[in-house]
């Protein structure tokens, strides 16, 4: 309870703001005992419909849950399932009132199909069409009207149009004339957008593809990371490598933290766990070190769980991280005062 108390009081009055392609999850629950007998596939006799914020709303909904408070900033279609998300998102205590609603572009859906648990079938329903200048400064015109500054931006880049190249370094801009750290979720073939970005959070395969190259091994992916800082003028980067991990590099300093789940369930939005909760501990002015030790203990908890997942800061501190939460809090408690 205290290590809850100390964790609340200390991320309680951080705002992430985060701009980005938000995506509807819909997951389609059911259950298969016969083939079709139209094609070789299996009948799915629906037991319910769920929906869940993927995307950057997935990012935006674990700051929340994570402790912290969280602004969307992100474009949605004129149809039921902008409705939809802009509910889920809500229901999660994000502050969401998209500054752009377009009728050219639909809310973007990924609808699983699942029987037995065994995933059958995905159905993406998405219209790329990047913002235009007019629209880019909808969403600049709402960073500035925010009632409540950020302590973070967070760019989360799934190259579905809004994350532009002008609107990405308009926000980086914007952020260094408010000495607002921003961080970007990258997507490759993107690249140039976040140069002068604080921090991206690519993971292993990403990081490759902005390299040009592949990154086979540790020593590999530590200079495919400087390489990367320096060539981005970034403070800093943090490769996610699943299984292996995650690595923080930057001119200073290099450090490289184990994976610490156990079984892993599901990776998907793993990667928006980790930038949530990056953002969250770095807004509360946490030592990068310890920001990436919360991030990765998060990413942990998120790998065990089925799908686009929140993870809440109850679970993180629990189970088989409590020891770990505990020596992380130690060290920090002479560096606050509440």
């Amino acid at each position: 309870m205290e290590i809850f108390v100390f964790l609340s009081r200390l991320f309680g009055d951080v705002h992430v703001v985060v701009v980005g392609d938000a995506v509807l999850d819909h997951y389609v629950w059911g259950g298969a005992s016969r083939l079709s007998p139209e094609a070789p596939v299996p009948v799915v006799v629906v037991g319910r419909d769920e929906y869940r914020a993927g995307g950057a709303a997935n990012v935006a909904t674990n700051i929340v849950a994570l402790g912290g408070r969280a602004s969307l900033l992100c474009p949605i279609g004129n149809d039921s399932a902008g409705e939809i998300l802009t509910n889920v998102v809500k229901e999660k205590g994000v502050y969401f009132e998209s500054p752009l609603v377009r009728a050219q572009a639909p809310t973007i859906v990924k609808t699983r199909v699942l029987a037995l648990n065994q995933q059958v079938v995905r159905i993406d329903r998405e219209k790329k069409i990047s913002l235009s200048m007019e629209e880019e400064q909808a969403f600049l015109d709402a960073l500035e009207n925010l009632s409540t500054s950020p302590s973070v931006i967070v760019l989360s880049d799934y190259a579905k149009g809004t994350i532009t190249s002008s609107l990405a370094q308009g926000i980086i801009l914007w952020g260094k004339a408010h000495n607002v750290p921003v961080i970007a979720d990258p997507k490759p073939p993107h690249y140039h957008r976040f140069y002068d970005a604080a921090l991206i959070t690519p993971n292993v395969s990403e990081a490759g593809r902005l390299l040009g190259r592949d990154l086979y091994d540790q020593e590999e992916v530590e200079a495919g990371a400087l390489e990367l800082c320096q060539s981005l003028n970034l403070s800093g980067i943090l490769i996610t490598q699943g299984s292996d991990g995650m690595t923080y590099a930057n001119a200073q300093k290099c450090f490289h933290l184990p994976a610490l789940s156990m079984e892993v369930y599901d990776v998907s939005g793993a990667g928006d766990t980790v930038v949530a909760a990056l953002s969250l501990a770095l807004g509360g002015t946490l030592p990068i070190e310890e920001a990436c030790r919360f991030a990765n203990m998060a990413a942990g908890v998120a790998v065990q769980k089925r799908g686009t997942s929140i993870v809440s800061l109850e679970e993180v501190l629990t189970g088989c991280y409590a020891t770990d939460m505990e020596a992380m809090v130690s060290r920090l408690k002479g560096s606050f005062c509440f």
